[in-house]
């Protein structure tokens, strides 16, 4: 309950018109549909952990990537839960580049043998560290 309930916060966090304003500007920053770089990661990630920041102390984990490393590892094993794994999902869409910046997320979800939104915020935070290894 307690992990539906911290779910359903990062939710409302994602889908304030604030937020949204922003990730649409950082879409359209994008050159290329499919083809987002360091600069688009790194935004991404930087949005996403403006919101954390707020959530994830209220439920006693850090207001930080570290905070939010241990978080996927403790949804990870509840993801078989239905109503957890639908929350993680819809995070995932509020946060997903729009559809004509990659396949829709049924194609996804097909191309993959399981769907783990937290795993695919810890690769967007991956490829952003990868981008800040890259940039001097």
């Amino acid at each position: 309950a307690r992990a539906e309930a911290l779910l359903t916060d990062l939710l409302v966090g994602f889908g304030t018109t604030g937020v949204q304003r922003s990730l649409q500007a950082i879409l359209a920053g994008t050159s290329k549909p499919g083809e987002e770089g360091c600069d688009f990661w790194e935004a991404r990630r930087d949005l996403a952990l403006s919101v954390q920041r707020e959530v994830l102390p209220r439920y006693g984990f850090e207001g930080s990537e570290a905070g939010l490393a241990d978080l996927l590892r403790v949804l990870r094993p509840l993801l078989s839960d239905a109503r957890v794994a639908e929350q993680a999902e819809a995070l995932e869409r509020k946060l997903a580049p729009l559809p004509s910046h990659g396949p829709p997320l049924a194609e996804q979800r097909a191309a993959s043998d399981e769907v783990d939104a937290p795993a695919a915020a810890a690769v967007a935070g991956a490829a952003a560290e990868t981008c800040e290894g890259l940039v001097t």
